[in-house]
C-alpha cells in the first residue's frame, strides 16, 4: 500500500523551525458517513539561543464539506517537551474527516527560559486522498 504523502516546513522569527508530513492512510466506509484517516507527523526544532518549553497548541481542522473545527490543549500526545538550542523533538498523531479532503494548521504556545511566551505558526497543510484508495 502507498501512502500519499506531503512536506510543508516553515521557520517561525521566533527561533523554532516546524516540519509537518502528512499521509493519507485510507478510509472506513462500513461507519454511517465515511471517514477518511491521516497520519501527520510534526518535528519541532528549536534553531533559536534559548530554551523553549512547548506548553499548548490550537488546531483549525477545515474538510471540504464545510465542517470546521477548532481544537485546543496542553502540550501534544501528553507530553511538554523542552527543547534547547539544537534540539528536536517529533511526533504524530491522526485525524479523520467525513469528506476526501481538506487541510489544518494552528497554533503552539512556547514559553521561554525567560518566562516569556511566543506563538509558533503550524504552517496550513492539506490533507488530500487518492481516487480508489484502498479499504483500511
Amino acid at each position: 500500500k502507498q501512502w500519499y504523502q506531503r512536506r510543508v516546513a516553515i521557520t517561525a522569527g521566533n527561533g523554532v523551525k516546524i516540519t509537518v508530513y502528512s499521509f493519507f492512510m485510507g478510509c472506513r466506509s462500513e461507519t454511517p458517513t465515511k471517514e477518511h484517516w491521516w497520519r501527520y507527523s510534526i518535528l519541532m526544532e528549536n534553531v533559536g539561543d534559548i530554551t523553549v518549553q512547548l506548553r499548548e497548541r490550537t488546531w483549525c481542522i477545515f474538510s471540504n464539506a464545510d465542517n470546521k473545527e477548532s481544537v485546543t490543549g496542553k502540550g501534544v500526545v501528553g507530553q511538554e517537551p523542552v527543547l534547547a538550542p539544537g534540539q528536536c523533538f517529533q511526533y504524530s498523531s491522526l485525524v479523520s474527516l467525513r469528506s476526501s479532503a481538506g487541510h489544518m494548521w494552528g497554533t503552539y504556545l512556547f514559553e521561554r527560559e525567560d518566562r516569556k511566551f511566543i506563538n509558533v505558526s503550524i504552517p496550513p497543510f492539506l490533507l488530500v486522498s487518492k481516487v480508489n484508495e484502498p479499504q483500511v
